[in-house]
């Protein structure tokens, strides 16, 4: 271990912010990590089983920063305003930022979603005979009424998910670019998909209508043929 690393690790076990987190905030319980995995040294995370949500904090070798991962069902990303080289400059983001994320994350909040998503009629869009709470065992986890915004101005619009398998489907939508698109997860392995690539609701409606039913049904046929 070098004498940086060592440097790290001394920081990270005496900062006194670790002791003052509660040990609920809302529905997401506390719970503070010791050791290290792989080139990441842990240091608290925050879960809401029941919603398949959680954040971690943790040191990154690699980079030499500290970062806040958020995971949100299957997808785990990290937020880039927690990102920061100083502790203290990780802590004081934390305390100012730290309460609101988790609220968002437990409790939809439509103000917070962009005006170039609401005037697509993400919002307003009667989906539930397209989607429906479960289709070939999937759980519909993420629903186009309470859509998602991750990172680089994209937005879940809606996820269907097998736990179990870690496996999904999941429809983004991407302000920057103006376009529905889709990815999917096999065993935690994504992979895109070009079919419901749109501009539109409506383009977006036929080609979930023509193709989603028939791409969970590979899935769900991979799936089973692993099992």
């Amino acid at each position: 271990m070098s004498d940086g690393e060592k440097q790290v690790e001394e920081e990270i076990s005496t900062c006194p912010y670790w002791s003052s987190l509660p040990a609920q905030i809302g529905n997401f319980s506390l719970q503070l990590l010791e050791g290290k995995v792989a080139d990441r040294i842990p240091i608290f995370s925050y879960t809401n089983g029941a919603m398949h949500r959680r954040v971690l904090a943790y040191y990154h070798e690699e980079t030499m920063e500290y970062k806040l991962q958020l995971s949100i069902g299957l997808l785990d990303f990290c937020v880039i305003e927690f990102i920061k080289e100083k502790l203290a400059d990780f802590t004081s983001v934390l305390q100012e930022r730290l309460f609101s994320l988790l609220d968002g994350l437990e409790h939809f909040q439509p103000a917070q979603i962009s005006v170039i998503l609401r005037h697509k009629g993400i919002l307003e869009w009667q989906y539930e005979e397209l989607l429906p709470p479960t289709m070939f065992g999937f759980q519909l986890f993420i629903t186009p009424h309470t859509p998602q915004r991750i990172i680089n101005g994209s937005y879940i619009i809606f996820d269907y998910s097998d736990f179990a398998s870690h496996s999904n489907f999941v429809i983004y939508y991407n302000v920057y670019r103006d376009e529905f698109f889709a990815e999917k997860r096999f065993h935690d392995i994504p992979e895109i998909s070009y079919l419901f690539d749109a501009s539109d609701l409506a383009t977006l409606t036929e080609k979930i209508t023509a193709y989603l039913p028939i791409e969970l049904q590979k899935l769900r046929a991979r799936i089973e043929a692993e099992a």
